[in-house]
């Protein structure tokens, strides 16, 4: 799932894209200049294949097997959308596409509509498979980061409503300029690098 295209083979540097690209803010989009440019175009079919894979997986290996591959099923569902939709969100904006923007905030059948279900289906799976492995404390941890990414989600939709709707003149969010997180970014390998959920999710004080 991190091995994926802009990062090297054996991924010596140990980056961590399926993380931070799930737990990036969707406003904010502080990792968006490392998926810019080549990564952007392929990270979407790339984890739809895993997707398929691990689909492929799952349904050949029994319990318990099945339910590792399901969550890495679910976990690539949601980041053919997520891995590059804060660029997509801030593209729309600079060009002045309101009315793709409106679509994203308010059409039920759009990508943030089904990202919400996808994140969902993943927490479910990821639940499953950690109550299996695990002791059940520390699950909360978990269930604060995707109830903050789905909230996140939300507000999103609801920032863009406000701007199409005329209620602001602008999305602050999408206005700042996107910079590296790591200078690593300035190599060929811009995926290349480690990020802590802490540090993909706000650049404000986090306590």
């Amino acid at each position: 799932m991190d091995e994926v295209p802009g990062v090297s083979e054996g991924n010596h540097w140990m980056a961590n894209p399926s993380k931070y690209l799930l737990w990036q803010d969707p406003l904010l989009g502080l990792l968006d200049k490392h998926v810019e440019g080549e990564a952007e175009s392929v990270l979407p079919g790339d984890y739809a294949e895993l997707e398929k894979r691990w689909r492929h997986c799952k349904e050949q290996f029994p319990a318990p097997f099945s339910r590792l591959y399901d969550f890495y099923e679910k976990l690539a569902s949601v980041l053919i959308i997520k891995s590059t939709l804060s660029l997509t969100l801030r593209r729309l904006y600079q060009s002045g596409k309101k009315e793709l923007l409106a679509e994203l905030a308010n059409a039920a059948d759009s990508p943030l509509s089904a990202l919400k279900q996808r994140i969902e289906a993943l927490r479910i799976s990821h639940r499953a498979l950690w109550m299996d492995t695990y002791k059940p404390f520390g699950w909360e941890v978990l269930d604060l980061r995707y109830g903050g990414l789905l909230a996140r989600i939300s507000s999103t939709r609801d920032r863009l409503a406000d701007y199409v709707e005329g209620r602001i003149e602008e999305i602050e969010e999408l206005e700042e300029d996107r910079l590296l997180f790591d200078q690593n970014g300035l190599t060929d390998r811009s995926l290349e690098v480690n990020v802590t959920y802490q540090a993909a999710v706000t650049a404000s004080c986090f306590l």
